[in-house]
C-alpha cells in the first residue's frame, strides 16, 4: 500500500516536472518570437506551419501505435524466431574442411 502511494507520488512529480518544462519552453518560444521584431508570417506560412506540425504528430503517433501493436500481438517474436531457425548450425551444409 505504501509502495503504491510512493509510485503515485513519483508519477505526479514527473508529470508536474514535465508540465513545468513545457511551460518554460512555451514562454521562451513566445519571448523569442516577440523579440524578433517585425517579422511577419503570411497566411501561406501559417498554413504550412500548422500542416507540418499536424502531419509530424500524426506520423509520429501512427508509428508508435504500430510499434505497440506489433509488440503486443507477437509479430516481433515471430520474426525473431524465424531468424534464429534460419541461422542455426543444423541448417548449414557440412563443410569439407579436412585437417
Amino acid at each position: 500500500m505504501i509502495r503504491d502511494k510512493q509510485r503515485i507520488m513519483q508519477n505526479i512529480f514527473i508529470v508536474i516536472l514535465l508540465l513545468v518544462f513545457l511551460a518554460v519552453a512555451a514562454v521562451f518560444g513566445v519571448y523569442i518570437w516577440t523579440e524578433m521584431g517585425d517579422v511577419a508570417i503570411s497566411t501561406h506560412g501559417w498554413i504550412a506551419l500548422v500542416a507540418g506540425t499536424v502531419l509530424s504528430l500524426v506520423i509520429g503517433c501512427g508509428l508508435m501505435a504500430l510499434a505497440f501493436f506489433s509488440a503486443r500481438h507477437g509479430h516481433d517474436e515471430a520474426n525473431y524466431n524465424q531468424v534464429d531457425v534460419a541461422d542455426s548450425p543444423s541448417d548449414q551444409a557440412p563443410s569439407n574442411n579436412r585437417t
